[in-house]
């Protein structure tokens, strides 16, 4: 494939299992992706993707089934992006949590909460204990998402007022 200017864009892929595999510009090599094989990882979600790479930076992922449980990224360029997030899902397979590393503070891992139909009640950099000096709770009456807690009017406005239609 050609693209305005004359660069030549290849696509490669694996024969066998018609994944992409690599992406070559003008000849040489710009990325590469590599997939979890169904005979050497149980419960890595078998044939997706495992990582991307391009130049110095890699991202890799990690399932559990068809949830992702973390995704990290590594480099050694200069200005390179090294850090990764997690995942943990309740039985009802929404997240529960969600970890940074490094984390932009002490508390790097938000918890989740959820009422018995599903919609999200509550996210805390703690715990989903009702008055959590951190913990932000979601409530929705009359059409409108209501926060209540932690900076709760500064977000209300811009997360949680939404109109439902």
């Amino acid at each position: 494939m050609r693209q305005p200017g004359g660069l030549g864009i290849d696509y490669i892929y694996d024969t066998n299992t018609r994944q992409l595999v690599s992406i070559v510009a003008d000849g040489v090599q710009d990325a590469s992706f590599h997939y979890y094989n169904s005979s050497t990882c149980t419960g890595c979600a078998n044939g997706r993707l495992q990582s991307a790479s391009r130049g110095a930076t890699t991202v890799t992922l990690a399932y559990n089934g068809p949830l992702t449980t973390s995704q990290a990224w590594s480099g050694t360029a200069a200005d390179a992006v090294n850090g990764s997030v997690s995942w943990g899902y309740n039985a009802d397979l929404r997240a529960q949590s969600e970890t940074v590393s490094p984390g932009p503070t002490a508390l790097s891992t938000v918890s989740y909460a959820y009422d018995p139909d599903g919609m999200p009640t509550c996210a805390s950099l703690t715990t989903c204990t009702l008055g959590a000096s951190n913990e932000m709770s979601l409530s929705y009456k009359r059409h409108h998402w209501h926060a209540h807690g932690y900076h709760a009017r500064q977000h209300e406005r811009n997360l949680c007022s939404k109109r439902v239609r």
